[in-house]
């Protein structure tokens, strides 16, 4: 060890550089490795159609388009979309613009989602005598509507969920 200034191999051991950052998407995979996938496995016509979608997504293979900036000039080459649901890239996109509009529709107030589950000790007779069981709702609704149990009063609205072949679910407020 000298005492020295430290040389260039003592500072690259000491602090080595940073890997790069690789950025790999789900059709990168396809596209490298989809092929002998396909002849190892045996997919359905969605899954075929889909792995296709993905792989081509963004590429030339769907064309493109050319925009320009009409203040500067600059010109940005875009590629198309697939718009296949499963599409990770597309999905995204889609699911953001869904989510916008829902907000868009939202009122300028504080919403609450209550959820009341039936035991499954009660479903037997919430089968066999509904207006009983599920005429206790506007009751409980009315409990949660104290400040002291929420702070907040709930807006809301009364859905329910069926879970299997008996059509037994949890009613949701």
């Amino acid at each position: 060890m000298s005492n020295g200034p430290a040389t260039e191999y003592e500072i690259a051991r000491e602090f080595p550089p940073e890997p790069p950052e690789i950025r790999l998407e789900v059709a990168d995979v396809f596209r490298a490795y989809g092929a002998d996938y396909r002849e190892k496995h045996n997919l359905s016509a969605a899954q075929l159609a889909a792995m296709e979608a993905i792989e081509k997504c963004r590429t030339t293979a769907l064309g493109g388009h050319v925009d320009q900036c009409e203040h500067c000039g600059h010109t940005e080459i875009s590629y198309n979309s697939c718009r296949n649901r499963n599409c990770p890239k597309c999905r995204g996109s889609q699911r953001a613009a869904w989510v916008d509009a829902r907000e868009l529709e939202l009122l300028p107030i504080q919403y609450f989602h209550l959820v009341f589950t039936l035991t499954h000790t009660l479903l037997p007779l919430a089968r066999y005598n509904p207006d009983l069981v599920y005429g206790l709702r506007p009751a409980v609704s009315n409990r949660c509507r104290d400040p002291a149990d929420l702070r907040r009063q709930p807006l809301g609205r009364q859905a329910r969920h069926h879970h299997g072949p008996a059509h037994l679910g949890a009613d949701h407020e």
